[in-house]
């Protein structure tokens, strides 16, 4: 009976192990992964690619909240709702079989076929697709239109011809023998999305959206000698359209201010053959009456920068109040000899056992270094320069919005060296002055990342050398720890590497700059940047090993309301189920949704 028994076990472990698969790499091969999320401003409709794990071609699906259908498109990209909910605008990639199969064929990648547009009207399910297209922006806080870009046209090839009915309102139908090239470039086409008319600018190089401002700005080359290269700008909602600079040249870096009543961009008018190319900053308002003007240049007094040319690395970024105008600039670069003859060029390596970084470093970091630049800020109303950074204090670090009248300046320069035995090298934090200049030491060698409060009160940061958080005053100008690890630790307990543990982060700021709030294992805590109180834990996670942690719901949000109700994502470390909360701020009580 025994001899049964176990035939009998044996038998029936054999059938099941028979059933299993076994686990090789083609299995990878099956599974998909999600990307791309993104969702409709009225929360009806959500876009998701699911992509293979390994290689092929993505499918983009899009769910319908009040039918609960989803529609696909097969090797949809890059899902972008307009602002009103009405449109989504993607990519269509080329199949990558057929892209590869081509490429075996050494079929040159001009001659490669190219990415598609698609605009998937929502309402009528309505698909209108656009070939051969290189790029496309949508407005992202109104809505009504799409700019796309075209490849570099083949002969007899009639891209912009308008289908489904649009019309064509092309911007100039002048003939000419200049041909579409990455030099020259090529068309762009702003399209009307609810009455179907497109603006085609020929042979554009650069173009941009206001963000909330109905406003556009493209730049070109020019179509012949006689209509030279251009900066344009388009009043969307006035279907106004004005040119705020023409000249033979080059332009680049575009930029519009929020509101869209400003623009700046680089230009290179400089005719001559010369290698460091003197760019050019250009300053346009919707008051001003006459072309952009020139703001800064090659001989610009930038105060002790001396010698420093506008950087054509850096892009121009206006405070969202629009008061500010930030740029770069840079040094003059060290060229080589071309006089020399090739035999006459002596090739060497030169290192230094002091040097701040190992050799091996500089190589890699060649290209980074020699796109260096420091910034600048311009007020537009006073016509008023001020240098922010310089070799000493090279790297700002600013507010999301730019706005206020403070910055923290970083400088690693003086412990460079010790990364090559610790890893990460320490900061010193400056308080910058936007208005003067002027540069107020904070602390020094700190092993972290510094950053401003909402409202510029607090120079704030994470030490891993005392693993501890702590504030600076910018008013009193003095450091108040945060928290202290006595209660709780808030440094990551499970740090399994020869290296200062991180911290566990935080959710930001409550309004005014009063409170701080930073995470620990599990917890959420407020704490205050005046060491007055002392820290407060808002959730309690600990004794039952979950973790709390704050959801953002806007993305433009600076602050948390001390009087709101907050969503969290809950995670329990011992079971791995996982929820939502609500967090009463006022009240500090915790709901389980």
């Amino acid at each position: 009976m025994k001899f049964q028994l176990t035939c009998l076990f044996g038998l029936f472990f054999f059938a099941v192990s028979a059933q299993k698969k076994t686990m090789d790499n083609g299995i990878y091969a099956l599974w998909n992964k999600i990307d791309a999320q993104t969702i409709s401003n009225d929360g009806q409709w959500v876009a998701y690619n699911v992509r293979p794990n390994t290689e092929g071609d993505a499918v983009l699906s899009v769910w319908n909240a009040q039918k609960g259908t989803v529609q696909t498109f097969d090797r949809g990209e890059k899902p972008t709702f307009t602002e009103d909910s009405r449109f989504l605008i993607f990519s269509i990639k080329q199949p990558l079989d057929s892209l590869k199969a081509k490429r075996r064929r050494k079929v040159k990648d001009d001659d490669l076929p190219k990415d598609s547009l698609g605009i998937y009207t929502l309402a009528t399910g309505e698909v209108t697709k656009i070939a051969n297209i290189k790029s496309f922006v949508v407005p992202q806080k109104w809505a009504g239109f799409v700019a796309y870009q075209y490849e570099i046209a083949k002969p007899n090839d009639d891209k912009a011809k308008p289908k489904n009915g649009a019309t064509d309102s092309t911007a100039t139908k002048a003939k000419t023998n200049k041909a579409e090239s990455k030099e020259n470039g090529t068309k762009v086409v702003l399209h009307n999305l609810t009455t179907g008319q497109r603006d085609t600018f020929p042979y554009a190089m650069e173009y941009v959206f206001a963000k909330r401002g109905k406003r556009f700005l493209v730049s070109d080359t020019g179509l012949d000698s006689m209509i030279t290269a251009a900066v344009q700008t388009v009043d969307c909602e006035k279907g106004v359209k004005q040119t705020l600079f023409q000249q033979k040249g080059k332009y680049k870096q575009l930029t519009l201010d929020e509101l869209g009543m400003q623009a700046t961009f680089l230009a290179d008018l400089d005719t001559t053959k010369e290698r460091v190319r003197p760019y050019q900053l250009f300053y346009w308002n919707g008051k001003m009456k006459e072309n952009a003007k020139e703001i800064a240049h090659s001989n610009t007094n930038f105060g002790t920068l001396s010698n420093y040319l506008v950087s054509d690395n850096a892009k121009p970024t206006f405070s969202e109040d629009g008061s500010k105008l930030y740029f770069g600039i840079a040094p003059q670069p060290i060229l080589n000899d071309t006089t020399l003859l090739p035999e006459e060029i002596v090739n060497v390596e030169v290192w230094h056992y002091q040097d701040a970084r190992l050799h091996t470093q500089q190589k890699v970091r060649l290209e980074q270094d020699r796109k260096k630049n420091y910034a600048v800020v311009y007020y537009p109303n006073t016509n008023k320069m001020v240098p922010l950074s310089n070799p000493t204090i090279p790297d700002i670090d600013f507010e999301e919005q730019r706005n206020l009248d403070v910055s923290v300046g970083t400088s690693n320069e003086p412990y460079l060296l010790q990364t090559t035995w610790e890893g990460s090298p320490s900061n010193d934090v400056y308080v910058t002055d936007l208005k003067t200049g002027n540069q107020t030491i904070v602390t020094k060698k700190i092993r972290g990342n510094a950053a401003l409060s909402p409202n510029g009160k607090y120079v704030f940061w994470y030490n891993e050398l005392d693993s501890a958080w702590f504030a600076y005053s910018v008013l009193n100008k003095n450091i108040v720890p945060m928290t202290d690890n006595k209660t709780v630790k808030f440094y990551d307990i499970e740090n399994d590497v020869p290296d200062y543990p991180n911290a566990y982060g935080g959710p930001g700021w409550l309004r005014d700059d009063r409170f701080a709030l930073v995470y620990d294992q599990f917890d959420i805590w407020k704490v205050d940047p005046t060491g007055k109180e002392k820290p407060i834990r808002l959730t309690n996670g600990r004794a039952s090993e979950t973790v709390y942690r704050y959801i953002k719901l806007d993305s433009e949000e600076r602050f948390i309301d001390p009087n709101a109700t907050v969503l969290l994502q809950t995670k329990n470390d011992k079971t791995k189920a996982e929820g939502y909360a609500s967090l009463d701020l006022k009240k500090n009580t915790v709901q389980q949704i």
